[in-house]
């Protein structure tokens, strides 16, 4: 459609499970990134969590997982970047290599 790839990889594990139960619209259960702000996480804490978990593996996310991986973001933010104040919803580019200590 646009003439460009989307992505270059495409991984697919098994169904994603929210809270023990797969995550589907039918089942209303489908958290979406805007659910996560909602809630006063980063949404990175939800990427961060996706990157972490091994793929062959089936994923159970619930609220507390993402919680563990905000802090997680916030500790990095912490060391990899002292003197600079704490954003709640840093910039995606944040963690960019340019800005990493060498």
């Amino acid at each position: 459609m646009t003439g460009t790839d989307v992505v270059r990889h495409w991984v697919h594990a098994e169904h994603l499970l929210f809270d023990g139960r797969k995550m589907s619209k039918s089942a209303g259960n489908v958290v979406l990134v805007d659910h996560v702000a909602d809630r006063g996480m980063d949404p990175l804490a939800l990427r961060l969590a996706f990157l972490q978990h091994r793929y062959r593996q089936q994923m159970n996310l619930t609220w507390a997982v993402i919680e563990v991986h905000k802090q997680l973001l916030i500790v990095g933010e912490r060391t990899w970047l002292p003197g600079r104040p704490h954003h709640r919803h840093p910039s995606p580019t944040i963690f960019s290599r340019s800005s990493c200590p060498p």
